[in-house]
């Protein structure tokens, strides 16, 4: 699966880790896989990681529909949604800006592209050290 997601319950945190090449159903089928999980219903905070990705096999309106079903979940939520996408290759950025864009279009949704994990870290109001043990993790993990 070229996605991987793990709930950081204390912080309220979905990371999402992307490798491989990624497309509009793999996005669909992480975020209902995500839905099932222990806890989802508690989580406001996102964090997608597109760093290790080696591409987006995705159109704008399969990417659209995605990001329609996304902002009318985050529309029901007692507590908005904010959602970080970060990428340093700025070949993905038309689509992903699109994508943030049609997603930030609820009111109970905020989504942003942004290159570092620091700066999602930043934007989510996250403690650094979150970040660190993210990055540690995904590490030890390759190993």
């Amino acid at each position: 699966m070229p996605i991987k997601s793990e709930i950081l319950h204390a912080h309220r945190l979905l990371y999402m880790d992307h490798s491989g090449f990624i497309t509009a159903s793999d996005v669909s089928d992480n975020y209902h896989r995500f839905l099932s999980m222990p806890g989802a219903h508690k989580v406001c905070l996102a964090l997608v990681d597109l760093r290790r990705i080696k591409g987006l096999r995705a159109y704008f309106d399969g990417m659209g529909a995605v990001a329609d079903m996304i902002s009318s979940d985050g529309d029901d939520r007692t507590d908005p949604w904010q959602i970080a996408i970060v990428t340093d290759n700025t070949g993905h950025l038309p689509l992903l800006l699109e994508y943030a864009d049609r997603v930030g279009r609820s009111g109970g949704t905020r989504c942003a592209v942004l290159p570092t994990m620091a700066a999602a870290a930043d934007w989510l109001g996250l403690p650094r050290d979150v970040i660190a043990g993210i990055e540690t993790n995904r590490t030890q993990s390759a190993l």
